[in-house]
């Protein structure tokens, strides 16, 4: 938290994991995920690409979509 907090006040740039609303991740729009990302004064400048095999792609799939249920259950 430190971290973040210091890149933010001081403009900064780093690449930290955080958790931000995706976009660009094919099956992940929309769903806030903890992942690498380019943060500098302005807040969240780009998502960082991730290589990823097949099997990861399909693990952080599964893991959007439960994220997305669960918020969705909750506004009911």
């Amino acid at each position: 938290m430190a971290r973040i907090v210091d890149v933010l006040l001081h403009d900064q740039r780093a690449i930290l994991t955080i958790c931000s609303r995706i976009t660009g991740v094919p099956d992940c729009e929309g769903v806030t995920l903890a992942l690498p990302h380019l943060v500098d004064g302005d807040g969240v400048r780009a998502t960082i690409p991730l290589a990823l095999d097949a099997m990861e792609r399909e693990g952080l799939r599964r893991s959007a979509n439960i994220l997305r249920e669960a918020v969705g259950a909750l506004t009911v």
